[in-house]
């Protein structure tokens, strides 16, 4: 993938637009009665706390704020987060969330494909990312939340090529596990009011 400026800064133009949105519910809807903590965990492809845990409060019934960290393909992360539910009150609702999110990267990663290995440096980097979902509430107080999204790396977000085989599929694949790309992600997350 080649680093793109327009298009990059239209991405980061839509993303700063959808965390307008967001925290326009705090202004416009919400009950502020519901404040509570949560404590979680999730994972998925491309998920944008990778795979591991998540922390946060909620503000108003209809807003949260949340951090993450874990692990995934691009390394470690950590970043920030909120997510505006659109009803709810209801047991099942759309969503719609903001990330920003640092990855580590990683040294040296192995990549084989029908049987061309060559190892790849997998770059540190920033991502914004925006989603949209499904919260489905228990009476436990146990959310699920399904999603699917986007995340933009703000850098050049290359693999590097170290040493091997340089065939295109290799490298195509070493770029999968760069930060960024397609995110669909599982969390589930325990409120304590």
């Amino acid at each position: 993938m080649k680093y793109l400026p327009k298009v990059k800064i239209v991405n980061l133009v839509l993303i700063i637009n959808c965390l307008a949105f967001m925290y326009s519910g705090i202004l416009f809807g919400g009950e502020s009665n519901s404040k509570a903590l949560l404590l979680g965990f999730g994972g998925g492809f491309g998920a944008a706390y990778g795979n591991g845990i998540q922390a946060g409060y909620v503000l108003r019934d209809n807003i949260d704020i949340n951090v993450g960290a874990g692990f995934n393909l691009s390394g470690g992360k950590l970043g920030i987060g909120s997510r505006l539910y659109i009803y709810p009150s209801n047991k099942i609702t759309p969503f719609l969330g903001a990330n920003i999110v640092r990855s580590t990267g990683l040294s040296e990663v192995r990549v084989t494909v029908n049987e061309n290995e060559a190892f790849y440096k997998i770059p540190s980097n920033v991502v914004l990312n925006g989603k949209a979902g499904v919260r489905y509430r228990k009476e436990s107080g146990t959310d699920i939340l399904g999603a699917i999204g986007y995340g933009v790396a703000i850098g050049d977000n290359d693999a590097e090529y170290i040493s091997g085989s340089k065939s295109d599929a290799v490298k195509d694949f070493a770029d999968l596990a760069t930060a960024g790309g397609i995110d669909i992600s599982l969390s589930v997350l325990y409120y304590f009011r």
